[in-house]
Formats: structure tokens, C-alpha cells, sequence
């Protein structure tokens, strides 16, 4: 998927026919466009491939969340075609094609999957308040947290515990929210139990474009997956799971301070760091902080020149909660102060 339509411009592709694209977000589907035969290739690796590719219609702006040039999404038809090995700590993509000798050490765990609409599924189990469920989980590589649940699963939910309203971010068809809680424990497949894991359990509002929830209970993303090197086989429907021990046993955070931000360009391409959204029940809101602020500071350090990465970990430094933040607001220099992490005890 091409996401930004300069891009489909200076390619000259064209298109055989146009169709809605559904996904989390509660704005109207978004215009996409099909062509064939394109030809792309994939790093290092020598061979190029031709297949299917759709491009939208508006610009969607992944590069604002993540702070670097990002132009489009890999799927299915790639995945399908090859052995795809990630190695998350390392940033590492290895592929291989599904005849070639392909063997795994004890250490990798064989975890089935099951495909639905050209997208993988695997089924777990978690623990909540003393209740286990088992669900159907899409892997979503695309997606950083840990785990999202669809509102069948609310019973989830332990109304003794810290829940509370989340802003989850902008998808396919715009803003998604979410109630955030954690789950005692998620069990993959027998293999792998992982603690309290940081979970979103999405509005209904935010899934009125799209029918996955009929088919499935929620998602797993980046938060779980990075924990592990994880290998894709499509063909077979297996997924290999092995443990990083260095990473397995992290703590699953969450956005403690209640504050996303995005990486902007004033008219000078001076770059700058804006907050797009706030918690309602952050300290932060609370102590005056506003949408649209220009993060200057944190802490006394500068933020220029820091991926929105670095920046994240600033925010959300649970070793020193306490938190000062200088920003510009209509050419104002002002600062707020405030501690992360009291609305939640969760770590």
C-alpha cells in the first residue's frame, strides 16, 4: 500500500479500479486505487518482485507518529511469497524463499496460525481477575502497543482496577479510542506466558468501518512481539517464536503521560514537535498543557534534533516521574510541571 499519493505521481501508476478502505477510526472510508504488475525490491536482497499495488486517494500521514520518511505498507502478497524472519532489537528483515531449506533450532517455538481475509491469526489465552479466556488474535505488525481487544471481550474488564479512557492514535479511517487496562496474563499458545500486559479494549465507534471484530476478539502488536525473533511462514500457516532474553521480561509500559505527538515543519522546514492529543485524565492536561503546544524542552533537554522514539522515552521516564516540559504557544515560552504515572499504579 502506497500511502502518499506524490509518490504514486512520480511513478506514473495507474490504476484498474477504485474501491472504499476500511479500518479502526470513526471518519468515512478513504478512496483507494488497485494496479497491477508493479515492480518494487526490498533492500539488499537481489531479486525484485512484481505483484498488486493499492494507493490511496488522501495522504495518510504514518511519518508524523514515527518521525522518518515512511511511504507505504508491505502485505500479504509479500509475506505469502517468502519465509520472513524480524528481528525487532536488532531492526533487522531476513527473507527467504518458502523451497529453501529452512531449519529451526529447539529454541523456536511452532505457534499455528490461521488466515482470514489475507491477514495471520493466532489463538491465545488470558487472565484476568481470576477469568481466562481464549481468543483470536490478529498479528499486527503495524501496530506498537501490546494488545488490543474488541468490545465483546469487555467482560475482560475488572472494575476494581485502574481503567481508564484512551486516546489510541489515528487509523485507517481516523481517531481511535479506547478504554486501557491490564490483563493478568496473555498465554501464547501454551508456549510463552507474558505478565501483566498493557491492553486497549477499542469503542465501538471507532470500529464502525470495519467487520473484524465478527470474526475476531482483538490484535497483537510490537509491545509482545519485540520480546521475541519472530518468522512468518504463510505457507505452512506457522509462526516461529523464539525468546529474547534480554527483552522478554521487560515490564509492559504505557503512555503515562497521556501525550502524543507529532513531528511537524513550520514555513521555514524548521522542524518541530507538537502534542496532537491529551489524556483526559493526565497530569499533564491537568496541569495546562494544550494541543497544538510546541515541545521545546523536557526536563532541560532540548528535544531538536531527537527521534520521536527519544522523545516518547523522555515522556514516559518511569525512573524520574516527575516531569518538566517547555513549550511555545503563540510565540510564548511557557512551562508546565507535573508527575507521570499517579492515575495508573500499574508499574
Amino acid at each position: 500500500i502506497i500511502t502518499d499519493p506524490m509518490i504514486v505521481n512520480l511513478l506514473g501508476i495507474e490504476y484498474e479500479r477504485s474501491y472504499e478502505l476500511t479500518g479502526y477510526g470513526t471518519d468515512r472510508p478513504i478512496l483507494a486505487h488497485v494496479g497491477n504488475n508493479f515492480e518494487y525490491s526490498i533492500g539488499a536482497y537481489p531479486e525484485s518482485f512484481t505483484g498488486q499495488v493499492i494507493y490511496l486517494d488522501q495522504a495518510l500521514h504514518i511519518d508524523e507518529l514515527l518521525g522518518e520518511p515512511v511511504y507505504g505498507i508491505i502485505g500479504y502478497s509479500f509475506f505469502n511469497n517468502f519465509h520472513v524472519k524480524l528481528d525487532f532489537s536488532r531492526e533487522k528483515m531476513i527473507i527467504k524463499k518458502p523451497n529453501q531449506t529452512y531449519k529451526y533450532g529447539k529454541k523456536y517455538k511452532q505457534i499455528p496460525l490461521e488466515i482470514i481475509g489475507n491477514k495471520p491469526f493466532i489463538q491465545v489465552k488470558t487472565e484476568n481477575n481470576q477469568l481466562t479466556d481464549s481468543l483470536k488474535l490478529l498479528i499486527d505488525t503495524g501496530f506498537t502497543g501490546a494488545m488490543n481487544l474488541y468490545p465483546q471481550n469487555e467482560h475482560i474488564l475488572a472494575t476494581e482496577e485502574p481503567n481508564i479512557p484512551n486516546y489510541l492514535g489515528i487509523g485507517l479511517n481516523g481517531l481511535v479510542t479506547s478504554t486501557m487496562f491490564k490483563v493478568d496474563e496473555l498465554n501464547l499458545n501454551s508456549q510463552f506466558r507474558l505478565p501483566s500486559v498493557s491492553t486497549n479494549l477499542i469503542d465501538s465507534t471507532s470500529l464502525i468501518n470495519t467487520s473484524i471484530q465478527n470474526y475476531s476478539d482483538g490484535s497483537l502488536g510490537i509491545e509482545v512481539l519485540r520480546r521475541f525473533i519472530v518468522v512468518f511462514d504463510y505457507s505452512n500457516k506457522m509462526m516461529f517464536l523464539r525468546k529474547k532474553s534480554s527483552q522478554f521480561n521487560d515490564e509492559f509500559l504505557y503512555n503515562a503521560s497521556g501525550i502524543r505527538i507529532r513531528e511537524d515543519y513550520d514555513v521555514n522546514l524548521r522542524r518541530t514537535i507538537k502534542i496532537t492529543h491529551l489524556r483526559e485524565a493526565s497530569n499533564a492536561k491537568q496541569a495546562g498543557l494544550l494541543e497544538e503546544d510546541e515541545i521545546l524542552e523536557i526536563d532541560g533537554r532540548n528535544v531538536s534534533g531527537q527521534k520521536i522514539e527519544t522523545i516518547y522515552e523522555r515522556l514516559n521516564n518511569f525512573d524520574e516521574p516527575n516531569r518538566s516540559i517547555q513549550v511555545n504557544r503563540n510565540d510564548s515560552t511557557r512551562m508546565y510541571q507535573f508527575t507521570i504515572n499517579n492515575e495508573v499504579p500499574w508499574n
